[in-house]
């Protein structure tokens, strides 16, 4: 147990040293602003509350509104948990909140910055060994954060090292379902569910020609594998262009992109996996080169308090365009709890970041009325929908750390239904993560419930449509919902939803590679979505043109002029009106004046009037059946009197032959 102990531990030192000088080699540093409260168990917080200065730079620049209220919003629940005495009684919660500016290597220090404070070499003993605990350091129990995939890759790989489980409320990839991340929870669903809502979408509108651009980092890929593997479950959806940006330099790659996607004027919609400081750069790059006429999927990288949404130079291009976000879940107590936070001038541990905040001119102007009317819900500390993901994360470790303390042995979760040795009320992380993996309440997204991989078991999604309203840039309009256990899972309000082309409901965008072909036509494939049309070929039909053969028609049967459907053959009896029935008429009534000039033949002639008399008989009751319906009983009456018809001229020619006097020869002489 030792040798493993000091293993693990080596490996959780070297992984943190070389992390640590190659983010100080690498990263251009910004001032540390922390906020910290202490208390009996000590939460971490990683969130991303500064944009990118760009996409090279590594400096941060404005303030993340958004994220500010997620961040606020974990202190509100921390202090709400404290402040009610029959939940977690004789506990508090304290907190350390650091910023990374959206950049995974600053993640990875502020993470390491974390947990060095506090050896974390007795935490991987047993959890009821007595001698679990010594130090003099307040460990950290668990960590909210980080609100990205990438950085909760890298900051997950550390914090599994020191067990120490974190919960985030926006990472989305679906590689963190990997049991790999063993100590990694989330409260937003994966987006491997995301995928079958853009699927749905796409199914929905007949849009079998898409376009996925997104970065080349975790969130990116995965969410581009998730949409490819919706498509190849379903016959009709094709990804016609499919584009990684390189999170280095990538304004070349914007350029050859946004270009190429503007030739292909058959896609008009177009998956969206870019934030950021990159999304900003990508939408400029777009307007530069004037693109029209695309409707735009933003996933939750990309949020309506973006800048670019904004400004009304990017209406013409996005207007029209929509968001896929989790379900956003108001919450009236946070609400009231930041109009009184204003009323005390945002005094506490977050209050340089709120004078950051306010600091803005822009900020300043939005202020006008009361502080109730300014924090209503279209305020973006307030309706960003991971203000309520953040709570009930908190909540989570709540919920799982009141479970550990009031465990009664035989029904704890430890092996024997022990329960876990708490000294000096602290907790291990691996306890911590059992337990974890086992609550289950109602927050304030639904049920919080974790699968085995941390994953929680309902996904739901707000769908909005973003309008362009003069001097405001765009505004978000919901639209719609998909919930994952709902029995019809996606729900639109049509007659709400504006298109880009600014034909309102009637101008749903068609993006196909190619049109039905019309009956009488086959489909030649190119690939599952596009195909060309051509003739079906003689003697074959096609009634609806979805069909790549066409069908051969039967033996008594024949295509249309249009080769869209088989008609019976027509019968071609004779008529009075044909050539050929005057011809036997008048051969008939010669042939019944021809004298007879040899009594021998005398029976011959007889044959050959009963030959005519059949033949007279005959065409009366072609004629008569002309137009009958029973077409089988007629053509078996023709045929057989034909059949007798022929065979007495056979009999009467073999008659005659055998008759016929043969000239002597003495009277050629």
């Amino acid at each position: 147990m030792i040798m493993a102990v000091s293993s693990s531990f080596l490996k959780f030192i070297s992984l943190t040293v070389v992390l640590s000088c190659t983010v100080k080699a690498e990263v251009k540093m910004f001032p540390r602003r922390t906020a910290y409260e202490d208390g009996t168990i000590m939460l971490g917080g990683l969130f991303d509350l500064h944009h990118t200065e760009g996409v090279i730079n590594n400096s941060c620049s404005n303030l993340l509104a958004s994220n500010l209220g997620s961040l606020q919003a974990m202190i509100f629940a921390i202090e709400k948990i404290n402040d009610n005495r029959t939940f977690l009684s004789n506990v508090t919660l304290g907190y350390e909140l650091l910023d990374y500016c959206l950049q995974p290597a600053i993640a990875v220090e502020a993470s390491y910055e974390l947990v060095v404070k506090s050896d974390h070499r007795f935490s991987l003993q047993n959890c009821t060994s007595e001698n679990a605990f010594s130090g003099h350091f307040k460990e950290i129990s668990g960590v909210i954060g980080p609100m990205d995939s990438a950085s909760a890759i890298m900051v997950s790989s550390l914090l599994k090292i020191a067990h120490i489980p974190s919960i985030s409320s926006l990472a989305t990839s679906v590689e963190l379902s990997s049991t790999l991340y063993k100590h990694f929870y989330r409260t937003v669903s994966p987006d491997s569910w995301r995928a079958s809502l853009l699927a749905d979408m796409a199914q929905f509108f007949n849009w079998t020609y898409v376009a996925a651009i997104a970065l080349d980092d975790s969130f990116g890929r995965y969410g581009i594998w998730g949409i490819e593997k919706e498509a190849n479950s379903r016959e009709k959806l094709c990804i016609a262009l499919k584009k990684f940006v390189p999170r280095v330099d990538p304004y070349d790659k914007f350029k050859e992109i946004v270009l190429e996607l503007k030739k292909m004027e058959n896609v008009k919609v177009v998956f969206f996996w870019l934030y950021g400081q990159f999304a900003q750069s990508f939408m400029e790059e777009a307007v530069r080169q004037g693109v029209r006429g695309k409707t735009w999927i933003f996933t939750d990288g990309t949020a309506p308090t973006d800048p670019f949404f904004g400004h009304d130079r990017f209406a013409g291009l996005l207007n029209g365009s929509f968001g896929v976000f989790h379900r956003a879940a108001r919450c009236k107590e946070y609400q009231k709890y930041l109009v009184n936070l204003a009323k005390r001038n945002f005094s506490g541990s977050t209050h340089l970041w709120w004078q950051e905040y306010w600091h803005n001119q822009k900020n300043k102007n939005t202020l006008s009325g009361s502080l109730e009317e300014y924090f209503s819900d279209e305020n973006p500390f307030i309706s960003s929908p991971y203000v309520s993901y953040t709570i009930d994360g908190v909540y989570a470790f709540a919920h799982a750390l009141h479970n550990m303390y009031n465990c009664k042995e035989p029904h704890g979760l430890l092996e024997g239904g022990k329960c876990p040795r708490l000294q000096d009320l602290k907790v291990i992380g691996d306890c911590l993560d059992l337990y974890l993996r086992n609550v289950s309440f109602q927050g304030l997204t639904g049920t919080v419930q974790f699968d085995e991989r941390g994953d929680p078991l309902e996904a739901s999604y707000d769908i909005v449509n973003f309008k362009s309203q003069f001097g405001k840039g765009l505004q978000g309009v919901l639209i719609g919902w998909w919930a994952r256990r709902s029995s019809s899972k996606l729900h639109l309000n049509l007659p709400m939803i504006t298109w880009n082309n600014q034909d309102g409901f009637d101008g749903i965008p068609s993006s196909i590679c190619s049109k039905d072909c019309k009956p009488g036509e086959r489909k030649v494939t190119r690939s599952s979505c596009c195909w060309e049309c051509v003739d079906c070929p003689i003697g074959t039909i096609s009634s609806d043109g979805i069909s790549s053969n066409c069908s051969q028609c039967s033996e008594r049967e024949k295509p249309n002029n249009e080769r869209t459907q088989c008609m019976d053959l027509p019968l071609n009896n004779l008529k009075w009106s044909d050539i050929s029935a005057l011809i036997v008429t008048c051969t008939a009534a010669l042939g019944r004046k021809i004298p007879e000039n040899f009594n021998e033949a005398r029976y011959i002639g007889f044959a050959m009037y009963i030959v005519l008399l059949c033949s007279a008989a005959y065409y009366p009751v072609v004629f008569g059946l002309e137009g009958c319906p029973e077409q089988n009983t007629r053509e078996a009456i023709s045929t057989e009197i034909t059949k007798y018809s022929l065979s007495s001229v056979a009999a009467i020619g073999g008659a005659a032959a055998r008759v016929a006097p043969v000239p002597s020869s003495q009277s050629s002489l």
